[in-house]
């Protein structure tokens, strides 16, 4: 599910809505997808902006671990 796309809200954005997309743009919602399933796991390693700090989130729910 997308929870949103742009101006449209999660409940109005249809297989239709995606089914139009340029392919570049489906693409790129693709990718964290293809990444978590090809690699195997959903943690990332993140910098903060303000403090620089490093970290690991998990992409699945965005929770830090």
């Amino acid at each position: 599910m997308i929870p949103s796309l742009g101006s449209l809200g999660g409940d109005e954005v249809s297989a239709a809505v995606v089914g139009r997309l340029y392919a570049s743009d489906l693409a790129f919602l693709q990718d964290p997808c293809r990444r978590i399933n090809s690699v195997g796991t959903s943690l990332a390693e993140v910098e903060c902006p303000t403090c620089h700090e490093r970290f690991a989130v998990d992409l699945a729910d965005g929770s830090p671990v």
